[in-house]
Formats: C-alpha cells, sequence, structure tokens
C-alpha cells in the first residue's frame, strides 16, 4: 500500500483519508500514515490533501504533529507520514468521565484543551 512501510493497523477515518499505523521499513519506526480518499483524478481534492500536508509541515510546535514524508502510493494515491502519538482520543476520555471511570481530573483534562487551544492559535497564527 505504502512505499517502504508496512502497514499493521486502521487508527480512524476522516473527511479526506484514513489513518494507520504503518511500520516505516528503513528507519525500523512506527508512523502514522494518512491516505487520500480521493483518486489522482480528482484535482481538486488532491490540492486539498497536498496544501493540508504542506501547511502541517511548516508549523513547528510541540502541540502539533509533525509530518515526515509525502508521496504516492503503489496505486497513485496520495500520502503523509507523521509521527505516531500515542494515548487515549480525547473522546474517549470525555465518555470515560461522563460514565465516571476515568482517571483524569478536571484540571488534567483542562490542561490538555489548553495545550489544543494553544495549538490552534499557534497555527492560526501562521495562516
Amino acid at each position: 500500500m505504502l512505499p517502504g512501510h508496512d502497514v499493521t493497523a486502521l487508527l480512524g477515518q476522516g473527511g479526506m483519508g484514513y489513518v494507520y499505523r504503518a511500520r516505516q521499513a528503513s528507519l525500523r519506526r512506527d508512523v502514522a500514515a494518512k491516505v487520500a480518499l480521493t483518486t489522482s483524478s480528482d484535482a481538486e481534492e488532491t490540492e486539498r490533501f497536498f496544501r493540508e500536508a504542506q501547511v502541517l509541515a511548516q508549523l513547528d510546535h510541540p502541540n502539533i504533529v509533525p509530518i515526515y514524508d509525502f508521496g504516492r502510493n503503489r496505486d497513485g494515491g496520495l500520502y503523509y507520514t507523521m509521527k505516531l502519538v500515542r494515548g487515549m482520543t480525547l473522546t474517549a476520555i470525555l465518555v470515560q468521565m461522563r460514565e465516571g471511570t476515568a482517571r483524569w481530573s478536571r484540571e488534567a483534562l483542562l490542561e490538555v484543551f489548553r495545550k489544543v487551544c494553544d495549538a490552534v492559535d499557534f497555527a492560526h497564527s501562521r495562516g
């Protein structure tokens, strides 16, 4: 599916693509790989996906996941790889809090939310 990578699991799906856990063979590290839903014949969607990767790659911030690589897979579709972030999703944490099973305090959750807001502010400040 991805040149130089062994895909090991589907992590999620968004509006523009699938995100997989993959093993980068050359450096022996796990990465997240976003693969575009669009085909290479859809110029507008291809440009949007490329712009997304390009913008993310230019944002150097501790709370924004760095991009490692961008390219085309064996089928001609676009992908980019990025640092694999381990942990729970915010949605999972909020569900646990609602159920009363969370190990997160409100203060800890607010600190995570503050970091998200800081990253969004940084991204907006860079256009």
